[in-house]
Parts: structure tokens; C-alpha cells; sequence
């Protein structure tokens, strides 16, 4: 499978200041043009190119409404940033426990959980 990676230039976005819990707003702002994008890239650009490059990481979530559109941005753009491998919970459906499991179990480098709750 070839992919092509395309580069938007977008504004930032000053609400997104993430705390120990993630990035907390309601669906309807990370459904607003690049918001999604705009986050997740920001995750990979603290990464080192060898860390993206060697690393694996984890995505799912609770299938919650925006879950499966937010799980394949986040695909696209790891992709696009040269992960390693990306595991992919199966229909994206992953509790937080169960991505904690395979972040070990795969050594990864991390993981993009799309819930609401950390249970």
C-alpha cells in the first residue's frame, strides 16, 4: 500500500493545553477543521525522528461518536510521520486498561486513546 503525504498549513490552536487526563473538550470542538490534526501532529513533532522511526504505538478508544473518524486521522498521520508500526485495536474498540497492556507488551512508544473515561 503506497501512501501520499500531503502538508496543510493551519493556525493553532490555544485551547489545546493537555493535563495529566489528555485533551478534555466536548466531541464538537475536535470535530472543527484541523483541530483533530492540528492535536495529534503535535504529539509526533515532540518525538524524535529515530524514536517515530524505531517506536510502535497503540491506538483505540470506546467507540464513542467521532471515535472511528478521530482513530483514522490519528492512523494517517502517524503514518505520515514515519511510525514504525501502529496497533490498531480491533474496529478501533480498545478500554484503556487493555492499551496499557499492549504499550507494555509491545515496548511502545505510546498510545492515542480516543475516550471520554480512563476506565
Amino acid at each position: 500500500m503506497t501512501l501520499t503525504v500531503t502538508s496543510k498549513k493551519t493556525t493553532p490552536f490555544l485551547d489545546q493545553n493537555p493535563g495529566t487526563s489528555g485533551l478534555r473538550k466536548k466531541t464538537e470542538i475536535f470535530m472543527q477543521q484541523n483541530y483533530t490534526e492540528n492535536f495529534i501532529q503535535s504529539i509526533f513533532a515532540n518525538l524524535s525522528l529515530e524514536t517515530r522511526k524505531s517506536g510502535t504505538l497503540v491506538i483505540g478508544g470506546d467507540g464513542r461518536y467521532y471515535c472511528v473518524e478521530a482513530a483514522k486521522i490519528a492512523i494517517k498521520i502517524a503514518a505520515a510521520n514515519q511510525i514504525k508500526k501502529i496497533i490498531i485495536c480491533y474496529n478501533g474498540l480498545g478500554s484503556t486498561p487493555a492499551i496499557s497492556h499492549l504499550i507494555n507488551k509491545y515496548s511502545a512508544i505510546g498510545a492515542i486513546i480516543l475516550t471520554a473515561s480512563h476506565n
